[in-house]
C-alpha cells in the first residue's frame, strides 16, 4: 500500500506540476498580451496627445503672432498720433512764447523809456540803486543821457552786468568813474 500511495502521490504531484506549468504559461501569455496591448494604447495616446499639443501650440503661436502684429499697428498709430500732437503743441508753445517775449520786450522798452524820462526830470539826482534788477542791457538807455553826475550807482547782481567783468558792461557815461558799488 505504501507503494501504491507513493505512486498516486507521485502521479498527483506530477499532474499538479504540469497544471501549474500550464497555468504559468497561460498567465504569462495573457500578461504578455495585456502588456503589449497596454503599451500599444499608451503609444497611441502619446501620439494623439503630441498631435493635440502640437496643434494647440501651433494655434497659440499663430494667435500670438497676430496679436503682436495688431499691437504693433496700434502702438505705431499711437506713437504717430502722439508725435503729431507733440509737434503741434511745440509749435503752439513756440508761437505763444514768441508773442509773450515780443510783448515783454515791448513793455520793457516802454518802461525803460518812461523811467529814463523820469530820471531826466530829477535835476538833483545823486544816487541810483539798480541792485538785483533785471534790466537786460537797457542800463545805457536809462542813465546814458543824464546831465548831472551821480555820486553813487549800485549795480550789484544787476542782470545786465557780467559777473566776470563789471566795468566792461558798465555804460560809458560821465558817471562811470563815480560808481562806488557793483
Amino acid at each position: 500500500m505504501t507503494a501504491d500511495l507513493n505512486s498516486v502521490l507521485h502521479a498527483y504531484l506530477s499532474h499538479t506540476r504540469s497544471l501549474l506549468q500550464k497555468m504559468t504559461a497561460d498567465m504569462n501569455s495573457v500578461l504578455h498580451a495585456y502588456l503589449s496591448h497596454t503599451r500599444s494604447l499608451l503609444q497611441k495616446m502619446t501620439a494623439d496627445m503630441n498631435s493635440v499639443l502640437h496643434a494647440y501650440l501651433s494655434h497659440t503661436r499663430s494667435l500670438l503672432q497676430k496679436m503682436t502684429a495688431d499691437m504693433n499697428c496700434v502702438l505705431h498709430a499711437y506713437l504717430s498720433h502722439t508725435r503729431s500732437l507733440l509737434q503741434k503743441m511745440t509749435a503752439d508753445m513756440n508761437s505763444v512764447l514768441h508773442a509773450y517775449l515780443s510783448h515783454t520786450r515791448s513793455l520793457l522798452q516802454k518802461m525803460t523809456a518812461d523811467l529814463n524820462s523820469v530820471l531826466h526830470g530829477l535835476r538833483h539826482l545823486q544816487r541810483l540803486n539798480f541792485a538785483y534788477c533785471n534790466l537786460k542791457g537797457h542800463l545805457e538807455t536809462l542813465i546814458g543821457g543824464l546831465k548831472q553826475r551821480l555820486a553813487y550807482l549800485n549795480l550789484r547782481d544787476c542782470r545786465s552786468v557780467s559777473h566776470t567783468s563789471h566795468t566792461s558792461h558798465t555804460p560809458h557815461t560821465p558817471h562811470t568813474p563815480y560808481i562806488s558799488s557793483l
